[in-house]
């Protein structure tokens, strides 16, 4: 079916992969003509489409293209990939600890004076 809402393009896609992973196809096209872009996903028995001409998809064309391509070169699953994205907003203590250690210690610089 032709999905109008994203959010359920995108929900449906990532159960439909984890449902037949190794039968799942994802395609994106741009027709010109139009200025259409056209996403589908398909494991031949249900195909999901999507159709936007609005850049503001753009982002979610990405967030959608790195979960394929994440899921479909490695063995993770797709609920890891989710958790992935949620670790990724947290912020890091560590990270941040580190930096501001870098910000406080001042670099010691050694000079040679050379005569001649």
């Amino acid at each position: 079916p032709l999905l109008r809402s994203w959010n359920d393009f995108y929900t449906q896609s990532e159960a439909l992969f984890n449902s037949d992973p190794s039968n799942t196809r994802y395609m994106l096209k741009y027709r010109h003509t139009d200025g259409m872009v056209v996403l589908k996903v398909t494991n031949d028995v249900v195909t999901l489409r999507f159709h936007t001409n609005k850049s503001r998809d753009l982002k979610n064309i990405e967030k959608l293209n790195t979960f394929f391509f994440k899921v479909m070169t490695t063995s993770f699953k797709a609920e890891e990939h989710q958790q992935m994205d949620i670790d990724e907003t947290k912020p890091d203590p560590q990270k941040s600890n580190v930096s501001e250690k870098k910000k406080s210690e001042p670099k010691q610089v050694e000079t040679k004076v050379v005569e001649k």
